[in-house]
Protein backbone atom coordinates (compact mmCIF):
# COMPACT_ATOMS: atom_id res chain seq x y z
CA UNK A 1 0.00 0.00 0.00
CA UNK A 2 1.54 3.70 -1.25
CA UNK A 3 1.72 6.50 0.92
CA UNK A 4 -0.63 7.52 -0.32
CA UNK A 5 -3.32 5.07 0.46
CA UNK A 6 -4.83 7.49 3.33
CA UNK A 7 -6.65 9.79 0.49
CA UNK A 8 -7.51 6.68 -1.88
CA UNK A 9 -11.05 5.91 -2.30
CA UNK A 10 -10.69 2.15 -2.30
CA UNK A 11 -14.91 1.84 -2.21
CA UNK A 12 -15.03 3.36 -5.85
CA UNK A 13 -13.79 0.54 -7.48
CA UNK A 14 -15.66 -2.23 -8.47
CA UNK A 15 -14.54 -5.98 -7.70
CA UNK A 16 -13.94 -7.70 -10.92
CA UNK A 17 -11.58 -10.03 -13.03
CA UNK A 18 -9.84 -8.30 -16.05
CA UNK A 19 -11.82 -11.09 -18.24
CA UNK A 20 -14.82 -9.25 -16.47
CA UNK A 21 -13.92 -6.06 -17.24
CA UNK A 22 -13.04 -6.70 -20.65
CA UNK A 23 -15.92 -8.62 -21.65
CA UNK A 24 -18.43 -5.42 -19.95
CA UNK A 25 -16.42 -3.02 -22.29
CA UNK A 26 -15.79 -4.83 -25.56
CA UNK A 27 -19.02 -3.47 -27.25
CA UNK A 28 -17.80 -0.09 -26.23
CA UNK A 29 -15.06 0.14 -28.30
CA UNK A 30 -16.55 -2.22 -31.16
CA UNK A 31 -18.38 -0.21 -34.01
CA UNK A 32 -18.42 -3.15 -36.30
CA UNK A 33 -16.45 -6.58 -36.64
CA UNK A 34 -15.37 -5.46 -39.71
CA UNK A 35 -13.73 -2.08 -38.80
CA UNK A 36 -10.99 -1.89 -37.19
CA UNK A 37 -10.94 0.58 -34.81
CA UNK A 38 -6.87 1.81 -33.82
CA UNK A 39 -7.03 4.31 -31.21
CA UNK A 40 -10.48 4.33 -28.45
CA UNK A 41 -10.75 6.36 -25.15
CA UNK A 42 -13.17 5.73 -22.89
CA UNK A 43 -14.43 8.91 -22.15
CA UNK A 44 -15.28 7.76 -18.51
CA UNK A 45 -12.55 6.70 -16.09
CA UNK A 46 -14.21 3.25 -14.96
CA UNK A 47 -12.57 2.18 -12.11
CA UNK A 48 -12.21 -1.80 -10.63
CA UNK A 49 -9.79 -3.81 -8.55
CA UNK A 50 -8.75 -7.09 -9.55
CA UNK A 51 -6.75 -9.95 -7.39
CA UNK A 52 -3.63 -11.06 -9.54
CA UNK A 53 -0.34 -12.40 -8.85
CA UNK A 54 2.85 -9.97 -8.27
CA UNK A 55 5.27 -10.83 -11.08
CA UNK A 56 8.29 -7.79 -10.95
CA UNK A 57 8.62 -7.75 -14.18
CA UNK A 58 8.44 -4.20 -15.48
CA UNK A 59 9.53 -2.34 -18.84
CA UNK A 60 9.24 1.39 -19.88
CA UNK A 61 6.16 1.77 -21.12
CA UNK A 62 6.60 1.74 -25.04
CA UNK A 63 6.30 5.14 -26.63
CA UNK A 64 2.80 4.57 -28.60
CA UNK A 65 1.73 3.39 -25.23
CA UNK A 66 2.78 6.63 -23.90
CA UNK A 67 1.29 8.82 -26.76
CA UNK A 68 -2.00 7.49 -26.19
CA UNK A 69 -1.77 8.17 -22.26
CA UNK A 70 -1.31 11.39 -23.17
CA UNK A 71 -4.42 11.86 -25.36
CA UNK A 72 -6.25 10.19 -22.66
CA UNK A 73 -5.20 12.63 -20.28
CA UNK A 74 -5.81 15.64 -22.49
CA UNK A 75 -9.28 14.09 -23.48
CA UNK A 76 -10.12 13.33 -19.87
CA UNK A 77 -8.42 17.30 -18.80
CA UNK A 78 -6.09 15.31 -16.31
CA UNK A 79 -3.28 16.85 -14.46
CA UNK A 80 -0.16 16.80 -16.36
CA UNK A 81 1.83 15.56 -13.43
CA UNK A 82 -0.76 12.64 -13.03
CA UNK A 83 -0.64 11.65 -16.72
CA UNK A 84 3.41 12.15 -16.50
CA UNK A 85 3.63 9.88 -13.73
CA UNK A 86 2.80 6.72 -15.93
CA UNK A 87 6.28 5.78 -17.25
CA UNK A 88 6.94 2.37 -16.05
CA UNK A 89 4.31 -0.57 -16.52
CA UNK A 90 4.38 -4.24 -15.51
CA UNK A 91 3.05 -7.16 -16.72
CA UNK A 92 0.19 -9.01 -15.43
CA UNK A 93 -0.70 -12.97 -17.13
CA UNK A 94 -4.22 -13.84 -15.97
CA UNK A 95 -6.87 -15.80 -17.47
CA UNK A 96 -4.63 -16.91 -20.29
CA UNK A 97 -3.51 -13.35 -20.83
CA UNK A 98 -0.52 -11.10 -20.77
CA UNK A 99 -1.77 -7.19 -20.02
CA UNK A 100 0.70 -4.60 -19.14
CA UNK A 101 -0.38 -2.58 -16.80
CA UNK A 102 1.08 1.41 -16.17
CA UNK A 103 1.70 2.06 -12.91
CA UNK A 104 2.01 5.13 -11.52
CA UNK A 105 6.23 6.16 -10.49
CA UNK A 106 5.53 7.03 -7.19
CA UNK A 107 3.85 3.56 -6.66
CA UNK A 108 6.05 1.06 -7.71
CA UNK A 109 8.90 1.33 -5.25
CA UNK A 110 6.06 0.27 -2.53
CA UNK A 111 5.12 -2.39 -4.55
CA UNK A 112 8.32 -3.58 -4.72
CA UNK A 113 8.90 -3.27 -1.05
CA UNK A 114 5.70 -5.15 -0.18
CA UNK A 115 5.08 -7.71 -2.47
CA UNK A 116 7.29 -10.53 -3.79
CA UNK A 117 6.72 -12.78 -6.76
CA UNK A 118 3.62 -14.39 -7.04
CA UNK A 119 1.87 -12.72 -3.92
CA UNK A 120 -1.94 -12.39 -4.85
CA UNK A 121 -2.57 -8.57 -4.48
CA UNK A 122 -5.35 -5.82 -5.23
CA UNK A 123 -4.36 -3.76 -8.08
CA UNK A 124 -6.81 -0.67 -8.61
CA UNK A 125 -6.85 0.82 -12.26
CA UNK A 126 -9.36 2.43 -14.59
CA UNK A 127 -9.65 1.69 -18.40
CA UNK A 128 -7.98 3.93 -20.51
CA UNK A 129 -9.30 2.35 -23.89
CA UNK A 130 -8.21 0.28 -26.18
CA UNK A 131 -4.83 0.78 -28.92
CA UNK A 132 -4.27 -1.34 -31.67
CA UNK A 133 -6.10 -4.22 -30.12
CA UNK A 134 -4.67 -4.28 -26.75
CA UNK A 135 -6.61 -2.74 -23.77
CA UNK A 136 -5.36 0.30 -21.78
CA UNK A 137 -5.50 0.12 -18.15
CA UNK A 138 -4.01 2.61 -16.17
CA UNK A 139 -3.23 1.45 -12.65
CA UNK A 140 -3.98 3.94 -9.36
CA UNK A 141 -2.84 2.15 -6.34
CA UNK A 142 -2.65 -1.48 -4.86
CA UNK A 143 -3.14 -3.15 -2.02
CA UNK A 144 -1.68 -6.38 -0.15
CA UNK A 145 -3.27 -9.08 1.04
Amino acid sequence: MSAFAQDFDYASYTEKTFSEVIDTHTQDFTVDADIAIERAVSAIPFKYRSKIQFSRVLRDIPQERLDFIKGWGASLQQPVDLVESYRREFLIEVDGMEIWLPMQEQILPFMGNELAVGDEFYVFYVVAGKYQDQWIFLGTEFQAR
